[in-house]
């Protein structure tokens, strides 16, 4: 049962990419519509109620070809097979006009009759098409079948969940503990690859006070239901119960989705007629989902462990059509040793990044979960030739008062260290502005080495990339709350006159207003935290809303130029070193 249905869905998933491209084809033009009286007339009709385009009308095939791979999704067609004269023949014209000539809206004869010639070249115009959809991707195909296994080790017979879901209103929880999976699932939800016929979707965080409700735009949507993503649920636990109620009120199927480090509301998986538990990626599902996409597998054998770790995208990176099995076999193995590998040192909690010492970026979880910082670990001199090329607040050149500011920071926090110096009585917050590429950001992973504690490096724009206000201002606390444990630490916040002004009118103000007075709360805070070390940098500091700028939060401003004449030989005289006099001295000769 469970291959079956896997079959199933695969197949779904590739005849609703090859409707894509007859539905685009019609709309470019390659394709024409007949009407249903003609759509129907004989019995040697090719695809039914299908005509050559006026686009490709009096083109070659070859020239038919080259439009079909311009407008289709993929950018590409599968050449046909030597046998189809159709497309060896490319002095072959398309017609749309029969036998009796015309206006171009008739394809058959005086007797009704379809020419057998143009009847081919439609079936191959068709078949070209949907060669040109887009090819299967790894992470729908392990999706479905992810849906695939759960649903076959369901105590539920397929027939019963068909008929429990064909009932009013219907509520259903599935789970993966798979990174990537929400929304992958969704998408097949709504293109019409897991049920019968496209669904439009209302997105349950979404809904609002009044209980009004927001479909997306479908193509011809069969069916309607309302979805919540466990990545997107409000943190307000009242709130979140009445939006609950609302979307068992409305008369429409109601999903419940989460993957690895997200749950499902209690309420919402006790009342669901329906559980899918998927469980993680195994190595039968990776396999699979390799020899769906790229045609022929691998006689390898991937460890459990290592494939549990791994997340639709690295499914996405590894299995690529053009790519060969054996490669994908390689980075698929390589990925999931490094999940795995991160996963014990994370503690088990999942984490999908790396953390090196010597400087090296670690990545937090991506856009739903966590902050989104990098946390990066100051290098440790090691005493060889190599140490000139670590970035110090000490050889930096062209910086002036921010060198100056940093140098006075490092003696203060020597003296609280040991307790002589309170840390409200230092100078922990600044604004470093100037065009790009003045080394705003080279700054601040000088000062992390040069003091050698962590920097926590974010950005607005990684603050506000979830949209929603209620993900944002979690974002933006979750930095400095990541941070909490490192101390002392240094939070370096990039392009911060992102984060609007309060001054602003318009549609979004009391989103900006909000924004605005949670970065108002984290800097008051950071005052009142020891050991909380704040930079922020900016390109156009006179948008940045006044309030931030105030005593107590950024309140020391420095402007970096770009580098002048001394500031750009100092800079050629630390990575060159001794061999800058002997350049200078043969570039004179």
């Amino acid at each position: 049962m469970e291959a079956r249905l896997a079959r199933y869905f695969v197949r779904r998933i590739g005849r609703r990419a090859a409707s894509e491209a007859v539905h685009d084809a019609v709309a470019s033009g390659i394709l024409r519509m007949l009407p249903e009286d003609q759509a129907d007339r004989g019995s040697c009709a090719g695809p039914r109620g299908f005509a050559v385009g006026p686009l490709v009308s009096g083109k070659s095939a070859e020239d038919a070809l080259w439009m079909i791979r311009r407008s289709s999704a993929a950018g590409r067609v599968r050449r046909s097979d030597d046998s189809d004269d159709f497309f060896r023949t490319t002095s072959v014209k398309m017609r749309t006009e029969g036998t009796r000539g015309g206006d171009g809206t008739s394809q058959a004869d005086a007797d009704g009759k379809i020419s057998p010639r143009l009847v081919h070249q439609v079936r191959a115009l068709v078949d070209a098409v949907r060669a040109s959809a887009m090819p299967l991707r790894a992470g729908d195909v392990a999706a479905a079948l992810l849906i695939a296994q759960a649903a076959g080790r369901n105590d539920l017979p397929p027939a019963e969940i068909a008929a429990v879901l064909s009932t009013l209103s219907p509520i259903v929880a599935v789970t993966a503990e798979v990174e990537g999976f929400e929304e992958i699932f969704l998408g097949l939800v709504a293109g019409g690859a897991i049920v019968p016929g496209r669904v439009a979707v209302c997105e349950g965080s979404e809904l609002s006070r009044s209980g009004s409700l927001r479909f997306s735009r479908a193509k011809d949507p069969r069916w309607h239901a309302i979805v919540f993503k466990a990545s997107e649920l409000d943190d307000d636990g009242d709130w979140r119960d009445r939006q609950l109620g609302f979307a068992a009120e409305s008369g429409y199927p109601v999903i419940g989705i989460s993957e690895r480090g997200r749950v499902i509301p209690e309420v919402l998986r006790r009342i669901a007629v329906v559980r899918l538990d998927c469980g993680p990626l195994t190595p039968a599902i990776v396999m699979n989902t390799l020899l769906a996409v790229l045609g022929s597998s691998h006689d390898g054998h991937l460890v459990p462990e290592h494939t549990a770790a791994l997340s639709l995208s690295d499914l996405a990176l590894a299995i690529r059509p053009g790519q060969s099995p054996a490669r994908a076999f390689e980075l698929l193995g390589e990925l999931g040793r490094r999940r795995f590998r991160v996963k014990q040192e994370a503690g088990g909690e999942g984490s999908t990044g790396h953390s090196i010492a010597g400087g090296i970026v670690k990545r937090k979880p991506g856009r739903d979960s966590g902050s989104g910082t990098d946390v990066i670990q100051p290098c440790v001199p090691g005493g060889t030739t190599s140490d000139q090329f670590i970035p110090r607040i000490e050889t930096l050149a062209g910086y002036g008062e921010a060198v100056d500011w940093a140098l006075s920071l490092k003696e203060d926090l020597e003296l609280w260290r040991a307790g002589e110096l309170a840390w409200q009585e230092m100078s922990t917050r600044i604004l470093l502005s100037g065009s790009p590429g003045t080394g705003k950001t080279m700054f601040a992973r000088a000062l992390c080495n040069s003091l050698q504690v962590p920097l926590v490096a974010t950005s607005v724009a990684t603050w506000l990339e979830p949209g929603y206000l209620g993900d944002v201002l979690r974002r933006m606390s979750a930095t400095f709350a990541e941070a909490e444990p490192m101390k002392p630490r240094i939070v370096f916040i990039d392009e911060i006159d992102g984060i609007g002004s309060r001054e602003r009118r318009g549609e979004w103000d009391q989103y900006w207003t909000s924004v605005v007075n949670r970065g108002l709360e984290l800097l008051d805070g950071a005052v009142k935290t020891p050991g909380v070390i704040v930079v922020a940098a900016t390109n156009n500091p006179q948008v940045i809303d006044p309030a931030l700028l105030r005593s107590g939060r950024l309140e020391r401003h420095i402007n970096i130029p770009p580098p002048d004449i001394a500031a750009l030989a100092g800079i050629l005289r630390h990575h060159l070193g001794d061999d800058l006099e002997a350049i200078v001295a043969s570039a004179a000769e």
